[in-house]
């Protein structure tokens, strides 16, 4: 009866598997047919919205390096209009893309300029 209902339990029995969780439990009786699903929900939100997280400062770094790119004397303040977030979260990228020698600064905060390396 229940390969009549198609490949689903098989997807989700590998998803299970693929989330490192107990793989599911099926119940059915006259009425009814029941799937349970036990295991640690928290950990696999937490990997995927730090996987989230991860792409957005990717692409955010992306979008610093390009505006700088565009305009070599752009200032935090302008990069955080243009990107819709605080100059803290740009200071957070530059200090990011500093460490890992992608772009540097010449010159004092007022009238120096970017040099992506």
């Amino acid at each position: 009866m229940i390969e009549a209902w198609g490949q689903g339990i098989f997807k989700m029995i590998g998803d299970c598997i693929e989330a490192k969780v107990p793989p599911p439990i099926f119940k059915y009786n006259s009425s009814e047919f029941v799937i349970e699903f036990h295991g640690e929900t928290d950990s696999l939100l937490e990997e995927t919205v730090e996987k989230t997280r991860e792409k957005t400062r990717e692409k955010t770094r992306e979008k610093i390096l390009k505006f700088i790119g565009e305009n070599k004397k752009i200032t935090v303040v302008e990069l955080a209009d243009l990107l819709g977030i605080t100059s803290k979260g740009v200071e957070y990228q530059i200090t990011k893309l500093k460490g890992a020698g992608i772009i540097d600064r010449i010159g004092p905060d007022k009238g120096g300029t970017w040099i992506i390396l």
